[in-house]
């Protein structure tokens, strides 16, 4: 079989780890077959059409949500919906180009290149992923840990540091069950070799579930009654007349039956109705809202002089307003306008700026704090990280209806319940047609709402205080990591030239 079909195949199985499906297994296969492929690669071409097919068969699957969003909602035409999707998906996958790259110019020996190599040219390049054209942090290798037994290296490592983790679970794989006898190594060497790699791998394999998943990192300073509406309304039905009067309707309903003190949620942009009418019908809730002493949150689509915000605001005993800083490109705004803005005029995509926040900020319902995402925000660990240390519970507001009932809403929910898991913080997800979901601080989901369900969850959660090592440190460690490998490649590769 052609190594550019076993790289196509190899990069299928990888997206089949993350939510629905959590392979997770599937997912380590596909990484050391990639690196077993670059390894075997001959040339700095052949490494790039590996890494970049590779890529290809990863976001096929792994944003074929993205056609949902463009087709259906997009009001463009089929022919131009697969044009976009596969230029998003051509893009991407020279990421993974990068990673063949990197690792056919600095390969040594096979172990250094497996176990040192692979994960740092992974890493780095997610890493650079992850803020270069405004970020693009979806489907980061350590998520697909998130509903798996490997779930307690999150909060010690985060997402990210656990990607170098999984590479190395892979070339630890490849090296136990696949390192050939050559003229520099013995048959003695080789099996010794291959018995400390297996015994490193059970070692890495085993100790979450055996001993990190027990311990908890922050303690319970009290419990929150919460109850969390998804209206369940068409993009059409939301932004009419009837759709604002019916989610006016939700959320009287909704105070009648509170209890006292209770935490209410709305979704993303739930009230859109012009700033003076919104105010003027959240005013006469006041004597509801103090009467119950209510805590509301709920997205709003807010002003900032002449233009529009995608805001969280609390109402009632509710304080804070925070706006979106992290805009969707291409979806709230349009980068380089100048360039872009008439070719998605003429191709019948219309899409409004919106003015991003500048600063991430949190909320307050009565002592505790409470720190919030806005959409995909929450796929940024240096967004979550901002705020995350001085909080006592996440809430995170989504629109998820442009993505229908494909993987999108399900690998978004997974991304919050690793968020949870990072920092042990409950999280409180609320979308307007699914999947909203209650967390707990083990990443473990209490209750959800499927998608296009008209419902509400009502739970009490725990509210947390204290940090993870995850949320003590920061991304500092992985950026420590990647400087101090870059700086041996480098001065390795000095002298290696200059001898």
């Amino acid at each position: 079989m052609s190594k550019y079909v076993i790289a196509l195949f190899s990069g299928l199985l990888f997206s089949l780890g993350f939510s629905p499906f959590n392979f997770l297994f599937l997912t380590i296969v596909s990484l050391s077959s990639f690196l077993f492929l670059l390894e075997k690669s001959s040339s700095l071409r052949e490494s790039f059409l590996i890494s970049f097919i590779f890529g290809i068969g990863v976001w096929s699957i792994g944003i074929s949500w993205v056609i949902v969003s463009i087709y259906y909602h997009g009001n463009v035409s089929l022919i131009v919906s697969v044009l976009i999707t596969s230029l998003f998906i051509v893009l991407l996958s020279l990421y993974k180009s990068l990673v063949g790259i990197i690792y056919f110019k600095l390969k040594k020996n096979f172990i250094f290149n497996a176990l040192v190599l692979f994960p740092f040219a992974w890493v780095f390049v997610e890493t650079l992923r992850g803020f270069l054209f405004s970020g693009f942090p979806w489907l980061l290798l350590g998520i697909s840990i998130t509903n798996s037994p490997l779930s307690g290296f999150l909060p010690i490592f985060g997402s990210s540091g656990s990607s170098i983790i999984l590479c190395i679970i892979s070339a630890l794989l490849v090296i136990t069950f696949n390192l050939k006898r050559s003229n520099k190594l013995s048959k003695y060497q080789i099996n010794k070799i291959r018995m400390i790699s297996g015994s490193f791998l059970i070692i890495l394999v085993s100790t979450p579930p055996l001993l990190l998943n027990k311990i908890s990192w922050t303690e319970e300073i009290g419990k929150q009654k919460v109850s969390i509406y998804q209206p369940n309304l068409t993009l059409e039905e939301k932004w009419s007349y009837e759709g604002i009067a019916e989610t006016r309707n939700l959320l009287n309903k909704a105070l009648l039956v509170a209890e006292n003190r209770e935490l209410i949620i709305f979704p993303e942009t739930a009230f859109i109705s012009n700033e003076t009418s919104r105010e003027s019908f959240f005013k006469s809730l006041e004597d509801l809202l103090s009467k119950k002493e209510i805590y509301l949150i709920t997205g709003i689509l807010g002003t900032k002089g002449e233009a529009r915000t995608n805001t969280l605001h609390g109402y009632g005993l509710a304080k804070g307003t925070y706006d979106k800083v992290k805009l969707v490109p291409f979806g709230e705004y349009v980068p380089f306008l100048d360039i872009f803005g008439n070719f998605l005029n003429f191709i019948g995509i219309n899409i409004t700026n919106m003015q991003p926040g500048y600063e991430y900020k949190t909320l307050k319902i009565g002592k505790y704090v409470v720190s919030p995402t806005i959409c995909y925000e929450i796929a940024f660990e240096s967004i979550v990280l901002e705020t995350a240390s001085i909080s006592n519970l996440f809430i995170t507001l989504s629109n998820d209806t442009w993505f229908g009932d494909s993987i999108g809403p399900y690998q978004h929910l997974e991304i919050s319940q690793a968020r949870a898991i990072e920092h042990e913080r409950a999280v409180l997800r609320s979308t307007n047609s699914g999947i909203s979901a209650i967390i707990n601080e083990k990443g473990e989901i209490q209750d959800k709402i499927g998608i296009f369900e008209d419902k509400s969850l009502n739970h009490t959660v725990s509210i947390r205080e204290g940090t993870t090592p995850y949320s003590y440190f920061k991304r500092y460690p992985l950026y420590l990591y990647l400087l101090l490998i870059f700086m041996y490649l480098y001065q390795n590769n000095r002298t290696n030239v200059t001898k």
